[in-house]
């Protein structure tokens, strides 16, 4: 059965996010992404969005990063999906890489050696307001 990330208005503000901005698939992304920073994002499930502007859930690509050590949970939203954005304030980015809040903060480390990929063009903080009002499931 697969795992489902719930990111509702009420409990959404539990994270924070980078944009990532990168042409790149989201399986190569992955794997850049593991190689720079030693992390094992997962095969790809779909969470569903709601789309305010077709009044219906869209699927959107989604890898998880658990560590079972530490009990790191991390995850990489695919943003843009046909003509739906998952956050709309965010159309530059491609990628949201979100982490729940009750983790140690460790996006700006993350942030640095995102940088260093060659494959991604952009990589900046998300502003937490800007998550509130994502629905998925």
């Amino acid at each position: 059965m697969a795992k489902k990330l719930k990111l509702e208005e009420q409990n959404s503000a539990d994270f924070r996010g980078l944009g990532i901005v990168s042409a790149e698939k989201d399986y190569r992304l992955c794997f850049f992404l593991n190689n720079e920073l030693g992390l094992d994002f997962d095969k790809s499930v779909n969470i569903a969005c709601f789309d305010p502007v077709k009044k219906k859930r869209t699927q959107v690509s989604c890898h998880i990063h658990q560590d079972l050590e530490s009990g790191q949970e991390l995850y990489l939203v695919k943003n843009r999906q046909e003509s739906f954005f998952v956050v709309p304030e965010m159309k530059q980015a491609d990628y949201l890489f979100l982490e729940p809040a009750n983790q140690p903060d460790s996006l700006k480390k993350i942030k640095n050696a995102i940088s260093n990929v060659v494959y991604i063009q952009g990589c900046f903080i998300i502003p937490d307001q800007n998550l509130k009002h994502i629905d998925a499931e």
